[in-house]
C-alpha cells in the first residue's frame, strides 16, 4: 500500500500514515489510465469550473485531512448545476500546522479551471453550509481536466493536452449525448485568452540553482529549496506563479501550476523566488 506524506509543519520528522479505504479507492482508481468514457460513464455531473475557496478539516478519528472545495461552475456537460457553487472533496489538505499530501492524489487551489467528473461521495457526506452532498472527483487527478486559460487547452495524467473548444467541449458533447449548458456566460475563454496576451509582463530569468532538486519538497525542506534569480517576476498575489512541465502531464502538457501564494513558496519578490 502506498503511503501518504503526513507533515508537521514545525517538525522535521515525517511518518507514515496507511490510506484510509476512501482513499485506497480513489488511490487504485488512479494508478492507470482512466479512458474518458469510463470517467463520463461513472459521473452524474460533468461540468467546467473554477475553485473558489477550500476549506480543510480532520476526519472523526483525527486519522485524515480531507478538503472540501467550493467551485463555480460556468458550462455543464452531464447532470445539474447551477450558477452557485458545486462542492467537490479531495484528501489530504492542511489544518494549523499538519499537512498531509499524495504525491498522485488531487489537489486543487484556489482559482484553477478546468473540468470536473464528479459523482456523489459513497458515504453520504453533507455540506455543512448547504446541506448538500458532496461531490468525489471519479478517478482523483485523472477525473479533473486541467485548464492552461493562456494557450486555451486542457489536458490530466495520460491525458495529452487538446485545445479545449474545439476539441474538448465537442468531445465531452458527443459522449455525453447532448449539447453542454452554459451556466454562467461571463466566463468566456476566447475574451480571457485576449486579457492574457494584453498583460503579458516579459519576465526574464537570469539563473536558477541548484541544477536538481529531489521530489518532495516537504520531506526534506531544507536541501530541497529552489532559488529562481531573474526579473519582472512581479510581487505575489494575482496570477503570479511559477510554471513547471508536469511529469505526471508528459512533456509539453498542461504544466504544473505553483502560485506565489502557495506553502511551497518561502519567499517571492519582483527578482527572485525561492520555493
Amino acid at each position: 500500500m502506498t503511503p501518504i506524506h503526513y507533515r508537521a509543519m514545525k517538525k522535521t520528522a515525517l511518518l507514515l500514515l496507511l490510506v484510509t479505504c476512501h482513499a485506497v479507492n480513489t488511490w487504485s482508481q488512479a494508478m492507470y489510465k482512466v479512458p474518458l468514457s469510463e470517467k463520463s460513464a461513472a459521473a452524474s455531473l460533468i461540468f467546467e469550473g473554477t475553485v473558489e475557496s477550500s476549506l480543510s478539516y480532520w476526519n472523526d478519528s483525527h486519522t485524515m485531512i480531507y478538503t472540501v472545495h467550493q467551485v463555480r461552475p460556468s458550462r455543464v456537460f452531464k447532470g445539474q448545476a447551477d450558477r452557485g457553487s458545486v462542492e467537490v472533496m479531495t484528501i489530504g489538505g492542511q489544518v494549523e500546522n499538519f499537512f498531509i499530501t499524495a504525491s498522485e492524489l488531487l489537489t486543487l487551489e484556489k482559482g484553477q479551471t478546468g473540468v470536473f467528473f464528479c459523482r456523489p461521495n459513497p458515504s453520504g457526506l453533507r455540506s455543512a453550509g448547504s446541506g448538500r452532498v458532496i461531490m468525489d472527483i471519479y478517478a482523483s487527478a485523472q477525473g479533473f481536466l486541467k485548464y492552461d486559460l493562456a494557450t486555451g487547452r486542457a489536458s490530466a495524467p495520460f491525458e495529452q493536452s487538446r485545445d479545449i473548444e474545439s476539441a474538448l467541449y465537442p468531445d465531452l458533447e458527443k459522449i455525453s449525448g447532448r449539447s453542454s449548458v452554459q451556466v454562467d456566460p461571463s466566463f468566456r475563454l476566447s475574451a480571457y485568452r485576449s486579457a492574457v496576451a494584453g498583460k503579458v509582463m516579459a519576465p526574464a530569468i537570469s539563473s536558477f540553482s541548484p541544477a536538481t532538486v529531489i521530489a518532495g519538497k516537504f520531506s526534506d525542506a531544507a536541501n530541497n529549496t529552489l532559488t529562481i534569480n531573474g526579473t519582472g517576476f512581479g510581487s505575489p498575489g494575482g496570477s503570479a506563479r511559477v510554471a513547471f512541465d508536469d511529469a505526471d502531464d508528459g512533456a509539453g502538457g498542461t504544466p504544473y501550476i505553483v502560485s506565489s501564494t502557495s506553502d511551497l513558496v518561502s519567499s517571492w519578490t519582483d527578482t527572485q523566488v525561492i520555493l
